[in-house]
């Protein structure tokens, strides 16, 4: 058994130190991988960024199609359908709406695949994540049987 001092102070027996040394450096080890996830995260970030420009841009132009010029627009083709074949013009007005609303439904489409792919850049941050997180809980299951070896010991 360890002496103690006139203060109260008494020297940590081999296994403290061990355990105290193995978990600075676990804590060393775990502020090194936050700072690589973040970085990873950083990167992916960018890139689902820049995959996001086209459909974006596509979203933004199907709106404006739709809240722009398109009500006016087709409105005259409307009449001039009415006026060209034997369709009333409700019944004209109804075919070009449902045309319009075509356009803008497949804009949109291109626009949400263009989204699924912006997704995508994040899947290897979210792998290298998951087995982060696994090698975390490797180590701390470890070192909870180094410490019940080492108070087995005792």
């Amino acid at each position: 058994m360890k002496e103690t001092s006139p203060n109260g102070y008494q020297e940590p027996d081999d296994a403290t130190v061990a355990m105290a040394e193995g978990l600075g450096e676990l804590s060393a080890d775990l502020i090194a991988l936050v700072e690589l996830q973040t970085e990873l995260f950083q990167i992916d970030a960018r890139e689902a960024a820049a995959r996001a420009v086209v459909p974006t841009t596509l979203a933004v132009l199907a709106i404006a199609f739709v809240l722009g010029a398109c009500p006016i627009a087709l409105l005259g083709v409307a009449w001039a359908l009415a006026a060209w074949t034997p369709l009333s013009p409700a019944a004209a007005a109804l075919l070009v709406a449902a045309c319009g609303l075509l356009i803008a439904g497949l804009l949109g489409w291109g626009a949400v695949r263009g989204y699924g792919r912006c997704a995508e850049a994040m899947k290897g941050s979210l792998a290298e994540c998951r087995r982060n997180l696994g090698w975390i809980k490797s180590l701390l299951k470890r070192e909870r049987r180094y410490r019940a070896t080492a108070r087995n010991r005792l």
